[in-house]
């Protein structure tokens, strides 16, 4: 192991002590803060760093001083400096075994995903801190545990994470709900979900699909309840309307498909595994039946 070290040291301390950093037409950067930025049009000179933020489209600066990681669009390193490659030792001396709680881990780098090409690409746009908190109450409060349903802040502004895709998030993968409902199937328009920027938990998957599950509603019968009811018996009647509802990220498809009840659900699988399709005794498949399917056909 400490043979491994040395090379691995040796081997990049050219670069990191020779300043050699040639221009580059994109890729990404991470500062000392951890912030990372996809750019354009990176330059280096009298020890400053240049370039275009592809979110912003504007120029930045920085000393080298301040700058962890560069890489081009490839991932390919550019540039890594003396604390990057001391995180990296840490990482090959000190491995982190994961916690055996049973959940789920999908494997994505770590970070913030904002498009389907950067989340197929497993490229997170950036490594900025966030923490997890919960959806209900008014000071939406950390989560200390693992939760399949959540809202993601910012550390460095406290500012709520949206319009984004995905969040790898301590080795678990969440897809944001807004979308899911941007990315969906046709026939999964109607389906919506009072919280478009909460985020859901991947549970399962493989190399086919992605399962996760959350609570949603046919927009079309709960603004019946609303409007043609009314009252509080429209209130709850709207409410009971709101069922958990089985999803898939169809990599094949590029899509999220929902199963919005029995039937719907039974039309997808029955192409796949038709030893799945379920009576459809009541208009909700039985989710538990779902999770089983997941685990032959993922």
């Amino acid at each position: 192991m400490k043979l491994y070290y040395f090379f691995f040291l040796g081997f990049f301390s050219s670069i990191v002590f020779g300043q050699n950093i040639p221009n580059t037409k994109k890729g990404f950067i991470t500062l000392t803060s951890n912030q990372t930025y996809q750019f354009t049009d990176l330059k280096f000179e009298n020890n400053q760093i240049s370039f275009i933020n592809v979110k912003t489209k504007t120029a930045y600066y920085y000393l080298l001083n301040t700058v962890k990681l560069i890489t081009d669009e490839e991932k390919a390193i550019i540039y890594q400096s003396a604390l990057y490659i001391e995180e990296q030792r840490k990482k090959i001396e000190e491995p982190k075994e994961e916690p055996n709680d049973g959940l789920y881990r999908a494997n994505y780098p770590e970070g913030i995903y904002y498009t389907v090409d950067d989340f197929l690409k497993k490229i997170p746009n950036e490594t900025t801190k966030v923490d997890a908190r919960e959806l209900i109450g008014f000071d939406k409060e950390l989560l200390d545990s693992i939760e399949d349903n959540c809202f993601f802040y910012y550390q460095n502004s406290d500012s709520k994470v949206k319009k984004v895709f995905a969040i790898s998030y301590k080795g678990h993968l969440y897809f944001q709900t807004r979308a899911i409902l941007s990315n969906r199937n046709k026939d999964d328009n109607a389906q919506t979900n009072d919280f478009p920027n909460s985020f859901v938990r991947v549970k399962n998957g493989g190399e086919n699909y992605l399962y996760l599950e959350t609570r949603l509603v046919n927009k079309w019968a709960q603004g019946f309840a609303y409007g043609g009811v009314g009252g509080t018996s429209g209130y709850y009647l709207a409410t009971d309307m709101t069922h958990t509802k089985g999803i898939i990220w169809d990599f094949k498809n590029k899509e999220f498909n929902i199963f919005k009840n029995c039937k719907d659900y039974n039309r997808f699988i029955e192409k796949i595994h038709p030893g799945s399709i379920q009576k459809c005794e009541n208009q909700q498949p039985d989710i538990e039946a779902i999770r089983k399917t997941i685990e032959i056909i993922k």
